[in-house]
């Protein structure tokens, strides 16, 4: 209409489409510009539980809110809920399940087998310490897909998505002397700070800071998987529903660490607690973990008659009978005898001990006792209970 009205104008009719432009992005120009300054607002009131105020209007970024603590006579404001306040996530991760064998989307590689499997991680309580070559693999946990081949599995990181497979030699599996630990009441395996980083707990020798009197527990990652120059300190604050940690830094240029700030703990990545010696015994398993179990709780249900740690230096297994040969080598001189067992609804119970076991000790027939000797192995790794 005014390119009309001013055709004589030159100018007219490009100001006239610059205003029809104008109209029609307005409308949503104004949308954003208003919802944009609303959803500011929200998120204040949100955050803090509080109301809003309205301050000033300001060109071109629509009305000013802010969020203010609500007054008596502020109806409906004075109740809205609190913003919900962020929690750390646990989280239990093994490469295997429940039943020890391997979970889906764990990519397995086979390292052989292991020189040795110790019972107790370094870092995360039940849960199996192994060597093989020159390398140190912990935490590892009972490998039950094969109940005659005992193996472990690896993990080195919790966020991993590889493991590693080692066979066990002779022996099998010592088992673990102390309960699981309970998630959640130690140090995690692993952690995730609010910044992105993945921490993971260090094994060893523990350095320190301020004079030895903080603990080095935790070397970091960043997202990119490079690991940075921040280390966490010993002692989460669990005080709030987000942990915190405290974390140093080290300067090389001065040789001395500097203290950092503290930081969220997102995710606590804990270990499953590996109870694979306490099934198998329930299952009467014929392992030297499930009998070493068996016998462990034996011990310590008589006062130790046995005295601190015996170990197995064979057994073997029989129509629900079996027969674990130990060696107590303290003190010196120490002495050689045999536990006799017997498959229950509950699992491996002993039934008896001596320094020799026979054909019809404990009600052990003597075909099966034939059988059982005949599998015997003596030669096998020592393992402790």
């Amino acid at each position: 209409m005014l390119s009309d009205l001013l055709a004589a104008a030159p100018w007219a009719k490009g100001y006239a489409t610059s205003a029809g432009l104008a109209c029609a992005f307005g409308k949503p120009l104004g949308n954003w510009i208003e919802s944009k300054s609303e959803q500011i607002a929200a998120e204040g009131v949100v955050r803090s539980g509080k109301c809003l105020k309205f301050a000033t209007h300001s060109f071109p970024l629509g009305d000013s809110w802010s969020a203010v603590g609500c007054q008596p006579g502020d109806r409906g404001f004075s109740n809205l809920p609190g913003a919900p306040v962020p929690k750390t996530e646990v989280v239990e991760v093994a490469p295997v399940d429940s039943n020890y064998r391997p979970i889906p989307g764990v990519r397995i590689e086979k390292r052989g087998v292991a020189q040795s499997c110790g019972a107790g991680s370094d870092s995360v309580g039940n849960a199996y310490r192994c060597i093989s070559g020159h390398y140190l693999f912990d935490p590892c946990w009972t490998d039950a897909s094969n109940p005659s081949y005992p193996a472990v599995i690896c993990q080195v990181r919790p966020w991993d998505s590889r493991a590693y497979a080692l066979g066990v030699g002779q022996g099998g599996l010592q088992p673990f002397y102390g309960p699981p630990l309970r998630t959640g009441t130690y140090e995690p395996w692993g952690v995730q700070l609010t910044n992105g980083e993945r921490c993971l707990a260090l094994q060893g020798a523990h350095g320190t800071v301020n004079g030895g009197r903080r603990v080095i527990n935790y070397a970091c990652w960043a997202r990119s998987g490079k690991a940075t120059d921040r280390l966490l300190l010993r002692g989460l604050d669990r005080s709030h529903p987000r942990w915190k940690i405290a974390s140093a830094t080290y300067d090389s240029a001065r040789q001395r660490y500097h203290f950092g700030p503290k930081f969220g703990i997102v995710t606590a990545w804990y270990a499953m607690q590996d109870q694979g010696d306490a099934r198998a015994a329930a299952e009467s398993a014929c392992s030297a973990s499930a009998i070493a179990f068996a016998a462990e709780a034996y011990e310590a249900a008589h006062d130790e008659p046995h005295g601190p740690l015996p170990e197995i230096i064979g057994h073997g297994c029989s129509d629900g009978y079996a027969i674990a040969v130990f060696v107590q080598e303290a003190p010196p001189p120490g002495y050689e005898a045999a536990f006799a067992l017997h498959a229950t609804a509950s699992g491996w119970t002993v039934i008896g001990s001596s320094d020799y076991i026979s054909a019809g000790d404990f009600g052990i027939p003597e075909d099966t006792y034939e059988r059982i000797i005949g599998s015997l192995d003596e030669g096998a790794e020592k393992v402790p209970f």
